[in-house]
């Protein structure tokens, strides 16, 4: 039995997600709770697919101020666009491997991306399916 932080009701261990970083190798949150926070955070998904849809009609319907997006995000992140080019051009030349499934949660047939943690380092790149990526950067944020 463990007691959850958030909900402070006593559950079962397997009511607990794993986590490596603790010392009982249990979330604090049960799974329950765990579930709430993350729909409450990461909204709906169909929301996010009407947004992508929305964008994407945006970006072919003005190509003129879509590529001026793109010219004033090259730059303000020179290094990014750098770092980004320089693991397309590897994975290109086979110089660089790009596994099928993601490192951090193993889902596989699905888009992988790598994540830089260091932009100067433009070849040592995490694996990343999309949502474990934007994770990633809001927790960077």
């Amino acid at each position: 039995m463990k007691l959850c932080k958030k909900c402070n009701q006593t559950k079962a261990v397997s009511g607990f997600g794993k986590n490596k970083g603790k010392k009982d190798g249990l979330n604090w949150w049960c799974k329950a709770c765990m579930a709430d926070y993350h729909r409450s955070r990461h909204g709906d998904k169909r929301v996010i697919k009407l947004l992508n849809a929305g964008r994407k009609r945006w970006q072919l319907s003005q190509p003129e101020a879509y590529k001026a997006y793109l010219d004033r995000y090259k730059s303000k992140h020179p290094d990014r666009v750098r770092a980004g080019n320089a693991v397309r051009g590897a994975v290109f030349r086979g110089t660089l491997d790009k596994p099928e499934s993601c490192l951090r949660c193993g889902a596989s047939g699905v888009r992988i991306e790598g994540h830089h943690h260091d932009y100067s380092k433009p070849l040592d790149v995490e694996w990343l399916c999309r949502p474990c990526h934007a994770a990633e950067h809001i927790h960077d944020r």
